[in-house]
């Protein structure tokens, strides 16, 4: 309904036929709100602040004390029904024109202005224009939605796909934030920089400007340099260790090396001083001269072959231990001196058939010419005792036969044995006295023997054992272990010779001059031959201390 006193009017009425109560946005053109607002502010005047009837929740006038007034228009969803008038411009939702708001505000969340579009609902084209608690809120659209529109630098949206704000520019959508694309770093362009050029081998250095400068690759055998100020190439060369180790790549010391001549250098090995050596010296095959004009060096013939190789005019070297000249080489002659002794176990011709030739003490001027040395020593280096049969004696227990003398009818020729049967094992024994000669090593025996009755393949196994026994020691005591002697027949009526016995270990603590008890048997259950075994006795083998 309208009222004279406020003069309004004019404006388009408001029906219901048009508008939805509950969703009215308030649209003011710009000629009609301002026209009305004037007259409403010449008709209060410049007295105090009043209340309008019919715009009492709609107008709100406030009068300052230097004669202004302030005038704010006040809508709400219970204000709209009083309304006698609603503003329309061409009967649509939306207006076309300038709306000039200057002071005035919008008040309440659920009143909307949109800027160049045609549709007032939803919160993505809600704008409110103020201050920093009411931020403007970007038109939200999907990414195809975004892509719809017409390009123009400048265009900002928050994309519902990406759940981010966008930006239109250069030709493409960005996400607020992105890294812009940089420079290169030498451009022309660009006032950090003093060229644009970029070459094999160049480095990039700050000149004094200062500017990003390119510094051309150096010259072979060039290395950078700092001068204190700038980055330069310097040439390599060579310098003495007192110089500046960053002009040279090389030491050439030339004269004598200051600084060492107190010793104190354990990584140099000293031609005049005492420096000891620590570790292993490896030459990988080179030569080690020892002397001032180089003929007498060490060198690897081959891989672990060293020759010493003395090429002087005399061709001398000895060795020395603890102070005292040990062994000489002179004029292909070696030599033992200070009463030094070579013992070695084998002594070798270099040539074949020529034997060696040896002048000592023991043999004055002779020579040993072919003598197998190792028979030498074995033939002089033990001793034999013979026993025969007429030496033992039967064992009480399980003893052999008595001594039997046997008579052949050709020749007449008289043994004496003793005999032992094949049945069981039977026992004889005897006793000698060692010679001032032996070592009190072990022993080993011979068997002789010959056979009545026998065949071919057949084998007798002789055995024996013994036990040394010293001053005061009990005669009653056990013997060695014993070791036998297995021989095949050879014919009745024949000498047999065995093989001798592994080495015998005599039983108590052997030594020369002692008593040893000896029992040599007849080992049936290792033999098989079907007649007696004629035992003619034993050779015993000792060695000499």
């Amino acid at each position: 309904m309208a009222n004279e006193q406020y003069p309004y009017s004019d404006l388009p009425e408001f029906t219901e036929a048009n508008e939805d109560k509950n969703k009215i946005t308030p649209l003011w053109a710009n000629t009609y709100i301002r026209n009305t607002l004037n007259a409403l502010k010449d008709e209060l005047g410049s007295g105090p602040r009043g209340t309008a009837a019919d715009l009492t929740t709609r107008l709100d006038l406030e009068h300052a004390g230097d004669g202004s007034h302030s005038l704010s228009l006040v809508l709400s969803e219970n204000d709209i029904p009083d309304l006698p008038a609603y503003l329309k411009v061409n009967g649509t939702d939306h207006m076309e024109g300038n709306l000039d708001m200057r002071s005035y505000s919008l008040v309440g969340t659920s009143y909307k202005v949109a800027i160049g579009w045609n549709a007032l609902e939803g919160t993505s084209y809600r704008t409110k224009i103020g201050t920093k608690e009411n931020p403007p809120i970007l038109p939200a659209m999907t990414t195809a939605e975004r892509d719809a529109l017409p390009a123009a630098n400048g265009l900002v949206i928050y994309n519902t796909t990406e759940n981010r704000c966008e930006e239109y520019g250069d030709g493409s959508w960005g996400a607020f934030g992105e890294a812009g694309s940089g420079h290169e770093l030498l451009s022309a362009t660009h006032t950090d920089t003093a060229a644009s050029a970029v070459s094999r081998g160049s480095i990039i250095v700050g000149d004094s400007t200062p500017e990003w400068a390119e510094l051309a690759v150096g010259g072979a055998g060039t290395y950078l340099k700092a001068d204190g100020a700038d980055a330069a190439w310097g040439a390599l060369g060579d310098h003495d260790h007192t110089g500046d180790a960053g002009d040279g790549g090389q030491l050439d010391h030339g004269a004598a090396l200051a600084g060492l001549a107190d010793d104190d250098h354990s990584q140099y090995l000293l031609a005049s001083g005492s420096r000891a050596m620590a570790g292993s010296l490896d030459l990988d095959g080179q030569d080690l001269i020892v002397d001032t004009d180089g003929d007498t060096y060490l060198h690897e013939a081959a891989d672990d072959v060293v020759d010493l190789v003395l090429a002087g005019a005399s061709g001398e070297f000895t060795i020395n231990i603890n102070a005292a000249e040990d062994f000489s080489f002179l004029a292909n002659v070696f030599r033992a001196l200070s009463g030094s002794v070579i013992e070695t176990d084998t002594i070798n011709e270099t040539t074949g058939a020529a034997g060696v030739t040896i002048d000592t003490v023991l043999i004055k001027d002779g020579n040993v010419d072919g003598v197998d040395v190792s028979a030498l020593a074995s033939r002089y280096n033990t001793g034999n005792i013979c026993l025969p049969a007429s030496a033992w004696w039967p064992c009480t227990t399980s003893g052999c036969s008595a001594l039997t003398q046997t008579e052949y009818a050709t020749n007449k020729q008289n043994i004496q044995s003793l005999d032992f049967d094949t049945g069981s094992d039977e026992f004889a024994a005897t006793t000698l006295f060692m010679p001032a000669d032996w070592n009190g090593g072990t022993i080993t025996g011979v068997p002789y023997w010959t056979a009545a009755g026998g065949s071919s393949a057949q084998t007798v196994c002789w055995a024996l054992q013994g036990r040394a026994y010293a001053n005061d020691d009990a005669v009653d005591q056990a013997r060695g272990t014993a070791q036998a002697s297995t021989d095949t027949w050879l014919a009745n009526g024949d000498t047999h010779i065995g093989p001798a016995t592994s080495a015998i270990t005599l039983a108590g603590s052997p030594a020369a001059l002692q008593m040893v008890h000896l029992r040599c048997y007849r080992d049936v259950s290792e033999d098989d031959m079907s007649g007696d075994a004629k035992l003619l006795g034993w050779m015993i083998t000792y060695t000499r201390a």
